[in-house]
Order: C-alpha cells, then structure tokens, then sequence
C-alpha cells in the first residue's frame, strides 16, 4: 500500500476563507471537486502541462481544408512520450479518427518504429562522471542516439566508458542517415578514448554496441596506471566470454578539429532516442 497525502492551503491569498462568511467562495479552501489520481506505464504519453511540468503532451491539428462546405482535410498528430522504464522499448505511433457515434473513420501510422531510452540517457553527457547511461543487456538495446540542436560539423567522440581500463567495447557509430561513420574495438585507457572519423554534417549521431565486450587482456592489451589513487567501481569491472551486449556510458562530447580560418559555434547537445520529438 502507498499512502498518499495532500495538502490543502485555505486561502487563494493572504486572507483565509471560511464556511458561509460575507465573501464566500466555494471554489476556495479545501477539496472543492473530485480528485482523480491516473497511474501511467513507463512508458506513457505527457501531458498538455507545459507551465506546471514542462510537457507538451499530445496536439492534433488540421491543414488543407477543402472549402467552407468541403469535407476533406489533413490531419496532423503529435505527442510527447517519455520512458520512465528501465530498459529501451520500441513503439509505433499510431492514430484512429472516430466519429461521433463512436465508429473509426481514418487511421494512419507513423512510417518506422520509433526506440525510446529510458529518461538516464542524459547521465551521458550531465558532466559527471559518477554516473552513467547503461543500456538493458540486450543486442537491440544496446544503442543511443544523440540529437543536436542543428546540424553540426562533426569528426570526433571522445567518450568515457565503464571499465575503462580493462574493457573494450566493439562500436558502431552513424549519421543522421544511418550512414556508417566508424566501427572497431574501443581501446583501453587511464580515462577517456578519443575516435576519429571522417568529417559528417549531422544533426544527429547514434552509437551501437555490436556484440559483448572484452577484457583487455584477452584482446592483446593491457592498461596499468603507474601513480595514483585507487579505481573507482566503473573502472574495476570484468567481462566474461557470455556477458550480455551491454554499453555503459559514463561521459560524451562530439566534437569538430577547427582550422585558425574557422570559427567555432557551440551547440546544444540533447541525448533523445530517434522518431517524436
């Protein structure tokens, strides 16, 4: 059982309220109308409270009216869906128009399936690095997609993995288009490994782990720091031969190599999975 309390102010402003005095109003003080708790999946739509919990929630619209007596029309739908799960879930978005009477008229799909990580993607990128983005142990799992601002220059990742110093995680990273930009075997390190890959012009980069990973000895490779302090828990970890596809992200930055001719423009970098916005 999970108790829930409310608190209820009696006043709508520095004067309280009270039963039937001169200036009542019922609509102050107190539960005034019924109150309905929703519970919700993980996965869920938001709601159309944009100045109370910064959420869009669904908006449909139409365009193309055909005339003021004309019956056709294109319709529009969106909606904001957040995963408050714990592992990715791949989702289709789909719509039904019913009429009055309660009969489905129109129904239409979005074109692909869209994959949903669950809300810590942004530990990847939050400037910290005692936290980190985990996928769920699961080869389709094992992606991010990172979507920027506008679209930018890009030809480098340098990026901090869990087990840094003693793993290696085979890595696939693509364009907007899916295009392959790079894949190999990440190296081990003292702390963050830095890719190269031909200049893209992307507004968004995604980053896939292609099979489990390995421990650095069995690779031919081996990373010892000669001073310094003890590792931390996501360096010491161990990699066994049927470990699950799991990428573990502690840190990412994308970056771009700029000539002395060439300004640099910052740009937003937010960790959200392809399809709605």
């Amino acid at each position: 059982m999970n108790p829930l309390f409310i608190f209820v102010k009696n006043n709508c402003s520095s004067s309280p309220h009270f039963l039937f005095f001169s200036f009542y109003f019922p609509n102050y003080g107190g539960i005034i109308k019924n109150v309905l708790l929703h519970t919700c999946p993980p996965l869920h739509h938001t709601l159309p409270l944009f100045s109370n919990l910064g959420t869009t929630g669904t908006y449909v619209y139409a365009t193309d009216f055909e005339g003021a007596g004309g019956r056709g029309l294109t319709l529009h739908a969106q909606s904001q869906v957040v995963n408050a799960g714990t592992c990715s879930m791949d989702v289709l978005y789909r719509v039904c128009v019913d009429d009055p009477d309660g009969r489905t008229v129109a129904r239409f799909t979005a074109d692909s399936v869209t994959r949903f990580l669950p809300d810590d993607a942004a530990l990847s990128c939050d400037d910290n690095e005692l936290t980190e983005w985990r996928s769920d142990g699961t080869t389709d799992g094992a992606a991010i997609t990172y979507r920027f601002a506008s679209n930018d220059s890009l030809d480098e990742s340098a990026l901090k993995l869990a087990g840094w110093r003693n793993k290696q995680y085979p890595l696939a990273i693509y364009d907007q288009n899916d295009s392959l930009l790079w894949s190999g075997l990440t190296y081990p390190c003292l702390g963050y490994v830095h890719i190269n890959f031909p200049t893209a012009f992307t507004s968004a980069v995604t980053l896939r782990m292609t099979a489990p990973a390995l421990n650095a000895d069995s690779a031919g490779g081996h990373t010892k720091e000669l001073a310094g302090g003890q590792a931390a828990a996501l360096d010491q970890l161990n990699s066994e031969p049927d470990a699950p596809v799991t990428l573990r992200i502690l840190e990412i930055d994308f970056l771009h190599s700029f000539s002395n001719a060439e300004e640099l423009t910052p740009s937003g970098l937010s960790p959200r999975s392809a399809g709605i916005p």
